[in-house]
């Protein structure tokens, strides 16, 4: 979706009275008088008010309104707007003008991660609607919808069957933080890597090695899945789905951040499709964006595990025998006690906060 700005200059046209004869000294004089007074918008007067601003009628000779100038990004000497090469493109690709956009680089230059950032507001404008949870009036009983049954079944199927245990760990995420904000910096990669990316790629290679944790129960058996495929729990208007990254063991970091980007520009568009909400064989529940310290999440069923992930929290570390201000994030991962043991699902969550507190290896 472009921002685009929009002004109505139906009030500001001006009149067909004709002109009088002015000398030349005196408009010169008034010209320059012109250039030198405050501008302001057509539909703005110098006094800000909370009431609409009413255009005055225009003096005899009457003076032709300008156009409203267009907010433009900073132009080089030769007239074309200052742009990285990456940031040109991703642009083209998404169709953004470039005018629209405010650069952040040297004098002014567009980045691929302006281009980004302009995106993802454009992006969240339109997800709000689907992430506010619909809220009932007092005293009053709702049908549930379609999609509010099933989450009903499954959530309680799960809790009724499935004997969860829990085992939450605190994971050092100053060098992820680092990671993060230098590959942005950089532009190394086309897509601006985020926390939910850094957690998934750490999350595949932990699955990779415990593969218990990548599977389910079934009649009386343990089917460990022969790929992995990461849900991410989303919340919408009326209840939560689970969009799916498939095979990210044979994605690197950069494939699993265009990946979980295009099945977001999906969740803000509506347009799943049934290959994109099936096939999970391990969920991922981020409640980070939403400030959340600490939450355990109810396993979706075949699965047999599901992580919960928190906010990165500043907090007092212990650092060189010394009191610092470090970059904290809780994980939790609850387990289906029928396949996983509690010093596997401990052992596999060690392994995730190994691979998060030494991020270098998810370049790989």
């Amino acid at each position: 979706m472009r921002a685009e700005a929009e002004v109505d200059t139906a009030g500001a046209a001006s009149t067909s009275q004709p002109q009088a004869e002015v000398p030349e000294a005196e408009a010169e004089s008034e010209g320059r008088v012109r250039e030198n007074a405050p501008r302001f918008h057509p539909a703005m007067s110098a006094v800000q008010s909370a009431a609409p601003t009413a255009i005055a009628a225009a003096p005899h000779p009457p003076v032709s309104l300008a156009e409203p100038e267009q907010h433009k990004a900073p132009a080089s000497g030769d007239g074309k707007l200052r742009a990285s090469p990456l940031a040109r493109r991703a642009a083209e690709e998404a169709g953004v003008d470039l005018g629209q956009v405010h650069g952040t680089g040297p004098d002014g230059r567009i980045t691929k991660r302006d281009i980004d950032n302009f995106l993802r507001e454009q992006q969240l404008f339109k997800f709000r609607r689907l992430i506010a949870p619909r809220e009932g009036l007092p005293g009053t009983r709702e049908e549930l919808s379609k999609m509010r049954k099933t989450i009903a079944h499954r959530m309680a199927q799960s809790k009724r069957e499935i004997p969860h245990f829990y085992v939450t760990i605190e994971v050092d995420m100053e060098e992820a933080v680092k990671l993060k904000n230098s590959l942005e910096a950089t532009e190394l990669f086309e897509e601006d890597i985020t926390y939910n990316d850094i957690i998934i790629k750490a999350t595949t290679l932990a699955l990779s090695r415990y593969t218990r944790m990548n599977a389910s129960f079934e009649d009386d058996g343990v089917v460990i899945y022969p790929n992995i495929n990461i849900g991410m729990a989303v919340a919408v208007e009326d209840g939560l789905i689970v969009p799916v990254i498939h095979q990210c063991e044979q994605k690197t970091l950069p494939e699993i951040s265009r990946a979980a980007h295009r099945l977001v520009a999906k969740a803000a568009h509506g347009g799943f499709s049934g290959e994109d909400l099936s096939g999970a064989t391990f969920t991922i529940s981020n409640m980070g964006m939403l400030g959340v310290e600490h939450f355990a999440a109810v396993i979706v069923p075949p699965q047999a595990a599901i992580l919960a992930v928190s906010a990165v929290k500043d907090k007092p570390v212990v650092r060189n025998s010394q009191v610092v201000v470090g970059k904290t994030m809780m994980l939790t991962v609850a387990c289906d006690h029928r396949v996983i043991d509690g010093v596997v699902g401990a052992r596999f969550l060690n392994e995730v906060k190994r691979f998060l507190e030494n991020p270098a290896s998810l370049l790989v």
